[in-house]
């Protein structure tokens, strides 16, 4: 579905309280809706949530470029320690 100029795939379940995003890796959106919920309320939903989307999706766009560097071998701004181990440990995990 297409709203407030996000793509994002709608699911309704009976037994939700709440509505929900989720901003997986690939940078897709998932909203978890009440089967009751309408379609009105969920784009106000939506448009009250669009700097939070935006900011979401843009650090996973930054994280996946990291790990792609990283995995491609180019020298980069990583930080030193934790970070960069786990980004090291995501990189090598990936499929080639």
């Amino acid at each position: 579905m297409m709203v407030n100029e996000f793509n994002y795939t709608l699911v309704r379940k009976s037994r939700l309280k709440y509505l929900r995003i989720k901003v997986p890796k690939d940078g897709s959106i998932i909203v978890t809706v009440n089967m009751t919920c309408s379609k009105k309320e969920i784009s106000r939903f939506l448009e009250s949530k669009k700097d939070w989307i935006e900011k979401a999706i843009n650090r996973k766009r930054e994280k996946r470029e990291s790990i792609e560097a990283l995995r491609a071998g180019k020298k980069g701004h990583f930080r030193i320690g934790r970070r960069q181990r786990a980004l090291r440990r995501a990189a090598e995990a990936l499929p080639r």
